[in-house]
């Protein structure tokens, strides 16, 4: 047993998992961790997938092997009906997994660990600290492995840079909300479920809670495949529980539930949820019907409601457009029946619809309604007028001057925004509760510490901006901290630079990173780190000068004339390029053409448009190349040879 056995953090990866053990117990290298893992020759090629075995490790660090397997992606396998096999998930997860570390240098700062999330790469960034994941480091821009040698937590294998201290930027409000939803996916098929290996068929279920879903939308394959890269291959394989043999992959679970709008989670809860006797759907290859009554019945109300809302003809043929059924999967049911023909041969007109006088008093009562929730400060909406007049909400379109009254006052997008701010402003207060709560026990203010202190997780107000404010301005953070002191060096020296600038102006010197540099004794590449700075100087930097010393040709000058030299080769039928013209032209060199911007993009756009002639006449001369190649005598006899030998090998038979 190993004299120190610290135990995984929640969701942490395996690789990392193994990578603190052995650097807690003084081993850097492969070779002092291969006699634990008798089954492996080399264990350099883990990778976070379930190993065949983890040989002494559960014993060594006293760590269950239901622990380890929470470290893999284990449970994703399981809840797709699987066995964990690396092989097999390995492909059911391929084009998600990115082969490199993937980090958030805060987290690091916060607990040195790598969660198993940050491995997928629909998840491009924290929700928690609100900045993008970084998938190189930030002192070298190489990549990091995921289990390198030798072992070190949160630094770089290839130049020993600390990943604590790179620089992430951050996210947008969209791309915020989409990490938020993605890392609630994730870790949902990261955890285990109770019932993943204990639910028979559970994949078969899943396919049918999805073909369910496609059915309620009244969708067909065809207009999914349509709209999305799902074939109806794919489509038909993920609805029938056949992904094992159609090579369907958790990317396409996440994008077919994506386009119907639902979670992948929500569909699963639903999976297990759904009772046999309440399935509504059962299946057959390509098709599906609907078994309850009561679910044909309330589909058909439904689609009559939606009809007369919209003032269509009620006909069974729309009726049937509507629900989506046939009149003979319509008529089977005796209810649903005698519903239908009592609509269509003895439906009368709705009452009072005609009436102008009992309009007028909805109207009056409408008015009296508005009122009274204006002064309540309750919001005004067609639910809560018919509410209060007494007719149902959907009726309000047969009366035309009681819409045209209500559409004065009903403002969703106002009601939804002013829904949003009291709500900002309610968590802003148990959030500022909270930090000052923490301040005054003298205790550490971070993200997850304010969740538990106000018992509200952090995915829920960070999307608030006053309260996301309001947190940073209090967060104890090294990230914050350097941040800031960067922002007080720039200050300090941005009046140091003009002054720099002004002087080599004066003297008629050349303005450059390496002269402003010199003069304030800092380092060009220092000088680039910060922003306004850089900004500063490459708007005042001097133009670069010709080889020799000679000055600069104007810009016009020598775009005129490379254009002239351009229809020289061109005429000549010549290679057109930076070195041919400037052999042309003569008295400049390949290398100066570049730096002129509109020179730059003349040349790139006649490379650009000879290339795309030089494809399409080779795919004329592909396609003319083919014709006589059909029609070529010796094609035409061997067809013929073939046609006869396959009929005299028939008569033979």
């Amino acid at each position: 047993m190993l004299p120190l056995r610290p135990q995984p953090q929640p969701l942490e990866s395996f690789t990392s998992y193994l990578t603190r053990v052995a650097e807690a117990n003084g081993k850097r290298r492969y070779s002092q961790l291969n006699p634990f893992f008798e089954e492996y020759r080399n264990i350099s090629s883990f990778a976070d997938y379930p190993p065949r075995s983890f040989g002494m490790l559960p014993l060594i660090t006293n760590c269950g092997e239901s622990e380890l397997l929470r470290t893999t992606f284990y449970h994703v396998g399981m809840k797709f009906g699987r066995l964990y096999d690396s092989p097999w998930l390995a492909g059911f997860l391929s084009g998600l997994i990115a082969s490199s570390l993937r980090y958030c240098p805060l987290c690091l700062q916060e607990a040195l660990y790598y969660p198993l999330a940050w491995r997928f790469l629909l998840l491009i960034g924290c929700p928690k600290h609100v900045c993008r994941l970084l998938e190189h480091c930030g002192h070298c821009s190489c990549p990091v492995s995921i289990f390198p040698s030798p072992f070190r937590m949160g630094i770089c294998p290839t130049c020993g840079g600390d990943l604590r201290e790179c620089i992430s930027s951050g996210l947008t409000k969209v791309e915020l909300l989409g990490v938020t939803a993605g890392s609630r996916e994730i870790e949902f098929l990261l955890r285990p479920h109770p019932r993943e290996t204990t639910e028979p068929a559970l994949r078969e279920k899943l396919g049918q809670e999805f073909m369910l879903l496609r059915y309620k939308k009244q969708l067909k394959r065809i207009d999914i495949s349509a709209r999305t890269d799902l074939s109806k291959r794919i489509l038909e394989a993920i609805e029938l529980g056949q992904s094992s043999s159609s090579g369907t992959t958790l990317r396409w679970y996440f994008e077919y539930a994506n386009y119907l709008g639902v979670p992948l989670s929500h569909i699963f809860i639903n999976t297990l949820q759904r009772k046999e006797e309440d399935l509504k759907i059962k299946t057959m290859p390509g098709k599906f019907f609907l078994t309850s009554e009561d679910e044909v019945m309330e589909r058909v109300q439904v689609a009559i409601s939606q009809l007369e809302i919209s003032r269509q003809r009620l006909t069974l043929k729309a009726v049937c457009a509507v629900t989506g059924l046939s009149k003979k999967g319509l008529y089977k049911y005796d209810r649903v029946k005698t519903f239908l023909g009592g609509m269509f041969y003895h439906k009368k007109p709705p009452p009072r619809v005609q009436d102008p006088l009992y309009e007028e008093q909805l109207l009056e009562r409408a008015r009296q309604a508005v009122r009274e929730l204006s002064q309540a400060g309750r919001p005004i909406t067609h639910e809560a007028v018919s509410f209060l007049i007494g007719i149902p909400s959907r009726a309000i379109v047969l009366y035309p001057r009681v819409k045209i009254f209500l559409g004065q006052f009903v403002d969703y997008t106002l009601q939804q925004q002013r829904h949003a701010e009291k709500c900002e402003q309610a968590l802003l207060e148990v959030v500022r509760t909270g930090v000052m709560n923490l301040k005054g026990h003298q205790q550490p203010v971070t993200y997850n510490s304010i969740s538990q202190e106000i018992d509200i997780h952090y995915s829920t107000w960070l999307p608030y901006p006053q309260v996301r404010a309001f947190v940073e301005q209090n967060l104890d953070s090294r990230y914050l901290r350097t941040i800031k002191e960067h922002e007080r060096r720039e200050e300090v020296l941005i009046p140091r630079v003009e002054e720099a600038l002004n002087q080599l102006e004066a003297d008629a010197k050349s303005v450059t990173f390496e002269s402003v540099g010199k003069l304030l004794g800092v380092q060009p590449k220092t000088l680039k780190t910060y922003p306004r700075v850089n900004a500063l100087i490459e708007e005042r930097k001097s133009p670069p000068r010709s080889r020799g010393g000679q000055a600069r040709r104007s810009e016009e000058e020598v775009f005129a004339e490379v254009q002239r030299t351009i229809s020289l080769l061109t005429g000549r039928g010549a290679s057109v390029n930076y070195t041919a013209i400037a052999r042309e032209m003569g008295g400049i060199a390949a290398q100066t053409l570049p730096t002129y911007p509109k020179v730059r993009m003349l040349v790139n756009e006649y490379l650009q448009s000879h290339h795309l002639y030089q494809v399409q006449q080779f795919a004329l001369r592909e396609e003319h190349l083919l014709r006589r190649i059909s029609t070529a005598p010796w094609a035409t006899r061997g067809r013929r040879t073939c046609a006869t030998g396959q009929g005299s090998h028939d008569r033979s038979h």
